[in-house]
Parts: structure tokens; sequence; C-alpha cells
């Protein structure tokens, strides 16, 4: 990985995230990350690396993109759905999100969770039910070429189906294997849904949760929008379920202060139906989205509000008092 190598030079952000990387090869500085993205002009520049460095032996890639793709679909695919919406080449995009995003957030290479795998290929289910061995079998000598995928969480399927589920639910965490093999059984027959579970409802109506989730090592909140994965915020629901829903997030004051907010509004696509997607990550990358939401400023909008109520309310008044002072 030429990210680990000595002759790698890394600028980082305020968050020791990547800005800018270059790789210094022959005395030239290849740059092989701008602006944390590996773009079109970054593909080139690594080709132009790649074939400079075969001049004296071929660099040996092992990276197995269908392999990663299993262990982090929901991570990718969250990913992918808001930097490259036209990319469906699998092995590009899933490429790119290591490049770009993985390799810095230690998503490496992990054990498979076999329960999980069955649970995502209904073929699974019917074959080996419950056997794991069978599973882990099944996905190294075929699942993995075929590009079989890790869909289900336990997390979300909890989440999804709280009060159905909620016996499965220990101590603010839950029983994942039990829960899992609940699907497996009989959720699987019964068609319950496991990822149904609305993350960016629940955040935009917890907004305070969102810092909480995100905060990291020391205390310190990296906002990073792409944390915010369902299956991630579902642990978070399932923790402080029976405390939520503190606020009703109106997605109509929304659109109405946010659509001409360029930063927002990235793609002019804002709308009712969207609106808490927009707000969660708005909320998250932009500090002027969540100084609307801090107390102070709260308290004066329901100040404002109140003394609009108070001066409609005037020519009612006055109207009574004379009235008042004219009949009686």
């Amino acid at each position: 990985m030429l990210f680990a190598g000595e002759n790698t030079r890394i600028v980082l952000d305020i968050y020791d995230r990547p800005l800018d990387i270059y790789f210094l090869y022959d005395n030239i500085a290849y740059k092989l990350i701008s602006d944390g993205k590996f773009s079109d002009e970054q593909e080139l520049v690594s080709t132009q690396l790649f074939l400079e460095m075969c001049k004296d032996k071929k660099p040996i890639s092992n990276f197995n993109f269908n392999a990663y793709y299993t262990l982090y679909k929901e991570s990718i695919d969250f990913y992918t759905e808001f930097n490259r919406n036209n990319d469906n080449n699998r092995e590009s995009f899933v490429c790119k999100f290591y490049i770009e995003y993985g390799y810095w957030n230690n998503m490496f290479f992990k054990p498979i969770n076999g329960l999980c795998y069955i649970a995502s290929n209904l073929d699974l289910i019917e074959k080996v039910r419950l056997d794991k061995n069978l599973a882990l079998q099944h996905y190294f000598e075929t699942g993995m070429n075929e590009g079989k995928i890790i869909s289900f969480n336990p997390y979300t399927y909890v989440a999804s189906n709280i009060d159905r589920l909620k016996d499965f639910i220990f101590t603010n965490d839950i029983m994942t294997e039990e829960a899992t093999k609940h699907y497996i059984l009989s959720g699987f027959i019964l068609n319950i849904k496991y990822d149904s579970f609305d993350h960016y409802l629940y955040l935009a109506n917890n907004p305070y949760r969102i810092k909480k989730i995100l905060k990291g090592r020391n205390k310190v909140v990296i906002w990073d929008f792409f944390k915010l994965t369902q299956s991630t915020v579902a642990k978070d629901y399932i923790r402080y379920y029976g405390n939520a829903r503190k606020r009703i997030f109106d997605s109509s004051e929304f659109v109405k202060k946010y659509i001409r907010d360029k930063d927002v509004n990235f793609d002019n696509k804002l709308c009712l139906d969207n609106a808490k997607m927009y707000f969660v990550r708005g909320y998250v990358l932009y500090k002027h989205v969540r100084n609307n939401l801090s107390s102070l400023n709260m308290f004066r909008r329901f100040v404002g509000n109140r003394m609009k109520d108070a001066v409609n309310q005037v020519p009612f008044n006055v109207a009574r008092m004379i009235v008042n002072n004219k009949f009686y």
C-alpha cells in the first residue's frame, strides 16, 4: 500500500483526515489524493506512477474488491451515493472508497459473520439454516467470487421492529446472535423487514444525538456525515429507546428556510420528502445549521414568535375595548 510507504507525504485536516497525498518516486512527487478525493486526474497520475514503477518491477496488488464490498457494503453504498451517483462499476467505486475513506478510518479486512451472511442471502437461509461453518465455506468457495454481500444487520433489524423484537434488547444493547437467528428461523418466513428503520427521521427529531454519535476519542466530535450509517444510528436508537423523539422535525419549515442555501441544498433537490436527510447532512457539515438549533437562537425565535402573536392580537383587543366603553 503506497500510503504506508516511507516515501509518502500526507497533508491532514483538523480531524487528521487526508487532504492531499504525495508519493515520491525517482525524485518526482505524484499527487495521489487531492482535496480528499481520488479524482479522474488522480487516476491518470497513479497510472503514470504504476508505469514508472513497472520499469523496475511490477507492483503487486492483492486487494479483493468483492470481499471488501461484502464486509462494508452499507458504508460503501452510503459514501458512493453522495460522491459518485453515476459510477456503476463495483471495482471502481469500492477501490475509490478504500483509497479515500476506508483506509483512513481503519476499515480493513476482518472475519466474515457467518450468520449475517446467511441472513443476507435468501438461498442460504433455505440451504444451510444456522450452520455458520457451511456458510463460511460457501462464501470462500463461491460466494466471494459471485459478489455475495452482507446486507443484514441485527441492530437495524431490531430497530426496524422495536416493539415486536424488544425482548432481544438487554441493558441498552441487543443480543445480536439471537436476533439474527430469529430472522433466519422466523422473520424471513413472516416477511419482517430488516432495514425499514428511518435513521434520518430519528436524527432529525433528536439532533443532539448526532453530536453524541460522532464523538470520538478524547470526547472530540468528528463531523463526519458518513459515520451516520443506518446500523450505527440504530444502535443509538435502541440504546435510548423511550427517550427519543424529543421534538418534531418540521419539513416545510426547513425547506422554506434552506431552499436557497447552496451548502445545504447542494444539488437543488431539497423537497419535503427528503428534508430530513438534508437536515442531517447540513447539521453535520455546516456550523450555521447547528447554530440555528442552539438554545440561544431557539429562545430568540420563541420570543420573536410570541411578540408577533401579541402584535397580531392588538387590533382585536383595541376593538373589544372600544365596544366595551361604548355599550356598557
